[in-house]
């Protein structure tokens, strides 16, 4: 338990060197313009508070919610805009991809259910599936690999190269923009 402690006490120490040398002299600025500048951003993202919550397999701190809120507080200390801003990447991100990967593996298991059976409509089902979940894959890991900033590009990190695969899915056995024709077909015939 001790080193979990020592732990999320470095991580306060550098977050308040953070909040104090980088955010706080542009908070006004922060508040004026309604946006989080791009350079913060990416200078945050280095540090990994985009990141805190992730497993490390994935470019991520591998966190835990204490330390989290021990970072949102000290950056809400000399800017609550910005703590907002992390804590809804954070937060907001991880529904979103759960949604469209359980979006498209249902989607795919019903494609393949229908192939195996043999019925109607099969072709066009598992060539709207593969589609969809190929865009799906593309959408998660284009936003995941942003969440280190920089360093999510590198082949360090586990995104890049899920980012790659995801890429692959998309022109694999024809590329979208075909199996969107092939789709707009089937649905003019039915």
């Amino acid at each position: 338990m001790k080193e979990i402690e020592k732990e999320r006490q470095m991580i306060r120490e550098i977050a308040i060197k953070t909040a104090q040398k980088i955010i706080q002299p542009r908070a006004a600025e922060i508040d004026e313009i309604w946006e989080f500048p791009r350079d913060l951003m990416e200078t945050i993202g280095k540090q990994g508070y985009l990141s805190i919550l992730l497993p490390e397999e994935y470019g991520g701190m591998n966190g835990d919610i204490t330390t989290f809120c021990l970072l949102i507080e000290e950056i809400a200390k000399v800017s609550g805009s910005s703590s907002l801003l992390l804590l809804a990447q954070e937060v907001g991100t991880l529904p979103v991809w759960l949604g469209d990967i359980e979006a498209a593996r249902a989607l795919v298991y019903q494609a393949a259910t229908r192939v195996d059976a043999g019925l109607e409509g099969a072709e066009k089902l598992s060539t709207m599936a593969k589609l969809y979940a190929s865009n799906a894959a593309m959408k998660v890991t284009t936003d995941a690999v942003q969440i280190p900033g920089g360093y999510g590009y590198m082949k360090d990190y586990p995104v890049e190269r899920m980012m790659r695969d995801a890429k692959v899915t998309q022109t694999l056995e024809g590329s979208n923009q075909v199996r969107r024709l092939v789709v707009a077909n089937h649905l003019f015939r039915d």
